[in-house]
């Protein structure tokens, strides 16, 4: 029963979230594991360790998975069926623990094998609960464990009154999580809320009260938390499973909100992202990601409030005249997002590190100009205002200037260029590195119902214009890497991502390496190493990403080979072999321990 323990502390890792309480006969869930089959989860995780060069034969994780539960293959537990750990509200400040055994013959085989195994009957209590007691080396959690039989259920627990609650919870569960995998977690953020918020709540009182604590921080404090549980308060539930199939490791992720609350309003607006979104997808993107956020005005208020806060309890003070203005930006920016972006991210060029682009679909194409000229003006405020409060950055001669450029136009599209150039002083220049620009470029072209952004190079403007006026239409779910593996996608797709993570990761690396004249690139894994995912609405918002288990391969090889040429470089710094000089170590000290002993007399 070892696994107990790992079982639990999964969901108490993950106790950070919440859901409304069930009748009062009940007490309310927390958070629940589930085993879909235990010999399933061992074959997962050998295809696991396979994949990273190391594997575990099902065999053993299954002798661990079984022995951890009081029991073996074969002997009275289920290996198809679900073994689950369920959290629950009680009179402990941690909550309680249950756990389901799925068994056969209504329990009798596991009994008889407990009975076998030195687990030491206390007897029956007088309303069917059977008392047992592990042996010291069982490596079990709890020291007593109560069962109660519940046909081919055997529900467990450390004392009697959470065994009978346990029982109480059977009918109240779900029959499965809605989830993909073999093991499925769940937390439910309304329930934690209602049964830790009052606790958080007094310890971040406790903390933004300090004497020490900066004055500044409590009504950010507040905000923040205050941000966190009422966003908590109206999530029903979340779930990740997680699960191997096709050569592929698969997560799986719900979040669903409680009907009639804010959240549960703004994911019904959420939809398909528009065509339009495609046009980021350029030749050779490392990084394209689509989603649409729907109407996310409902949802912004939190946000903003908190960012206002935030900047009011800034150790520099900020004018209040800039705080308005800022705000004022930045909710008229938000009530100009209709719902779809989409970005990308392309490789770096020896004078361009950051290459980046992103599509927005806007209500008021021309009002939205009026904040980008807008933002531009209160950028420079900032700065000045930053620079007048903090003296020593003022003297220090570092500034930062934004400018736009003359607007120009691209087959009929108005294009504006803003233009951050990082000024400073003559003695700082010549410390400042060579390969990384001290001026970055954000170009913005603007389309009848909506802008393509060029983030670090100038010339992706253009085709970013030519894809949205030709009407490009292979964007992310078009890509092979995407459909390969999402061969039968569920619909509508809400978000979806290609993220090639290697490739990804050398070309900076490659990019680092020709300006500094290292060679690190060839540490990173060959091929792409795609990630991919995708998102769509079911009673909940529903994720997926794929990841190719030879990816995994490939990483474990890499550490393998790391640790391989570090073992050699420290055997050619000893000059011979380690263990060598680890003897040699171990015979100095005696040889000096031995003379000391003589003196010491």
């Amino acid at each position: 029963m070892k696994k107990w323990s790992s079982l639990i502390a999964i969901v108490l890792l993950l106790g950070l979230l919440v859901m409304p309480g069930w009748a009062s006969d009940t007490p309310s869930v927390l958070g629940l594991v589930e085993i879909r089959g235990l010999d399933a989860l061992a074959g997962v995780v050998f295809d696991l360790t396979k994949s990273v060069g190391n594997p575990i034969p099902k065999e053993m994780t299954s002798m661990i998975l079984y022995s951890g539960l009081g029991s073996m293959p074969g002997m009275g537990i289920t290996p198809d069926g679900n073994v689950r750990v369920v959290w629950f509200e009680s009179a402990s400040p941690a909550g309680s623990f249950v756990l389901y055994l799925p068994v056969d013959n209504d329990g009798a085989d596991y009994f008889a094998y407990l009975d076998q195994n030195g687990w030491e009957n206390q007897g029956r209590l007088s309303d069917k609960i059977e008392h047992y007691s592990p042996p010291e080396d069982a490596g079990v959690l709890w020291e007593n464990v109560y069962f109660i039989r519940h046909g081919a259920t055997l529900v467990a627990a450390d004392n009697p009154g959470d065994a009978r609650k346990g029982e109480s919870l059977l009918n109240a569960l779900p029959p499965i999580l809605p989830v993909e995998g073999v093991l499925a977690i769940q937390v439910r953020p309304a329930a934690l809320t209602d049964t830790y918020g009052p606790l958080v709540r007094e310890q971040m009182d406790v903390m933004v009260n300090d004497p020490d604590a900066p004055a500044q921080m409590e009504p950010f404090a507040k905000e923040y938390f205050d941000a966190y549980l009422q966003v908590a308060a109206q999530v029903d539930e979340v779930v990740l499973g997680v699960g191997v199939a096709n050569d592929k490791l698969n997560l799986h992720y719900r979040a669903a909100p409680i009907a009639g609350t804010t959240l549960a309003r703004w994911m019904d607006t959420i939809r398909a992202p528009g065509a339009a979104s495609a046009v980021v997808a350029l030749p050779g993107a490392l990084i394209v990601s689509a989603v649409n956020m729907g109407d996310f005005n409902m949802i912004a208020g939190p946000y903003l409030r908190f960012m206002e806060k935030a900047l009011k309890s800034m150790p520099q003070e900020i004018p209040e005249e800039f705080i308005t203005r800022y705000m004022a930006l930045e909710k008229a920016g938000y009530e100009q997002l209709v719902g779809d972006i989409s970005m990308a991210l392309l490789p770096p060029k020896a004078d361009l590190p950051l290459r980046f682009v992103e599509y927005a679909n806007l209500k008021d194409v021309a009002a939205t100009r009026g904040l980008f000229v807008e933002g531009v003006n209160l950028f420079n405020d900032g700065i000045a205002a930053m620079l007048a409060s903090v003296p020593e950055a003022k003297e220090s001669g570092v500034n930062l200037t934004a400018t736009l450029s003359t607007p120009r136009t691209y087959r009929d599209i108005p294009v504006d260029q803003m233009r951050i150039a990082i000024e400073l002083p003559e003695e700082a220049q010549a410390e400042w590195p060579a390969f990384l620009p001290r001026t970055f470029t954000a170009d913005v072209a603007w389309l009848a119902d909506g802008a393509v952004f060029s983030v670090g190079d100038p010339a992706l403007i253009e085709p970013l214009v030519d894809r949205a006026l030709d009407g490009a239409t292979d964007g992310v779910t078009s890509l092979p890497a995407w459909k390969a593996a999402f061969p039968n996608p569920e619909t509508p797709i809400v978000e979806a991502s290609h993220i090639a993570l290697f490739d990804t990761i050398r070309s900076f690396v490659q990019w680092l390496d020709a300006a500094t004249g290292e060679n690190h690139a060839p540490a990173i894994p060959a091929g792409p190493g795609n990630v991919e995912s995708a998102s769509y609405l079911q009673d909940g918002y529903m994720s997926q990403l794929r990841i190719n288990l030879a990816d995994l391969g490939a990483i474990g090889a890499k550490i393998s080979e790391a640790r391989e040429k570090a073992m050699q470089q420290r055997q050619l710094y000893l000059g011979g072999d380690t263990n060598d000089w680890y003897d040699m170590d171990d015979t100095d000290e005696d040889e000096d321990s031995s003379e000391e002993t003589p003196a010491t007399e």
